[in-house]
């Protein structure tokens, strides 16, 4: 909607039509797939859940590649590996376009990201070519109040993952501790309270966990399984460096178990309700 409103035009696309019905009543032309999209548009953006979508968007039955322009820049924002991202540059370039690896975050909005989106307040963490990320900067500037070049293809994907496995375990470490507290004797709505005039506060703590504790849409604004895929993203990034992450393993097998418990297409914060569970099962 910010695009389209700065803009004036936009072509967009998804899977699921409801998604782009509201944006078709404004204005944006609905493209039939990826291929005539990008011979539609100059850049292209990607939001996509996995690495598995995105290959499907570039290289599958009418593909983005199989049409692409000269010139065009693919700004991907999905959580991909780094060895992914530059994979996909090296193949968008031999098609004589650019891929930028853009994954988006946040750092101010209370809500977290879709918030953020709304908002205009993400934080972009961005690799590729610098031309072309110049480029994509009057874009990027109407989503996002941050915005890091951080190098080559690859980059931005390293440095998401990274803050993701950070993220992704403060909000395990606030669910768990938010159970303990409750079985002492305070709510979970007190002890945010409290922590966050603690050493124990942080954006995770009052902008997502506090934020979204109470969610009586029940929108997923990043779902259980997402986070559990961008840890398993980190683990595999940390195994090829050699580099040892106990931490992160522990996290992954709790996003496991809590898929696997039913909570795969919840809010990340359902965990806190998921710990819940747990204490229940130990009382009987």
């Amino acid at each position: 909607m910010r695009l389209l409103e700065h803009f004036g035009e936009l072509a967009v696309l998804d899977i699921d039509q409801d998604k782009t019905a509201s944006l078709a009543k404004r204005g944006a032309r609905v493209s039939p797939n990826p291929r005539s999209l990008a011979n539609d548009v100059d850049i292209v953006i990607l939001s996509l859940p996995s690495p598995g979508a995105v290959a499907d968007v570039m290289e599958g039955v009418e593909g983005l590649l199989t049409e692409s322009r000269v010139g065009t820049i693919v700004l991907d924002t999905s959580t991909l590996d780094p060895d992914t991202s530059a994979s996909w540059a090296n193949k968008t370039r031999h098609h004589g376009g650019q891929y930028l690896d853009a994954p988006m975050t946040c750092a101010i909005t209370s809500g977290g990201g879709t918030a953020a989106a709304q908002r205009g307040e993400l934080t972009f963490l961005v690799g590729g070519d610098e031309q072309a990320f110049e480029e994509t900067r009057s874009v990027l500037e109407v989503l996002g109040r941050c915005i890091h070049h951080l190098g080559a293809a690859g980059s931005g994907s390293v440095m998401k993952l990274v803050s993701n496995h950070i993220s992704g375990i403060q909000t395990l470490a606030i669910a768990e501790a938010l159970n303990l507290a409750q079985e002492c004797g305070f709510t979970p709505e007190r002890t945010l309270e409290i922590c966050a005039d603690t050493v124990a506060n942080s954006y995770v703590l009052e902008s997502i966990v506090k934020a979204r504790l109470n969610n009586p849409s029940g929108v997923a604004h990043f779902a259980i399984e997402l986070m559990g895929k961008d840890h398993r993203l980190a683990q595999t990034l940390a195994e090829k460096q050699g580099v040892a992450m106990p931490m992160n393993d522990v996290a992954l097998e709790l996003c496991d178990a809590m898929c696997n418990a039913g909570y795969a297409h919840r809010d990340n914060v359902a965990s806190v309700e998921y710990f819940a569970t747990l204490n229940r099962k130990t009382d009987r």
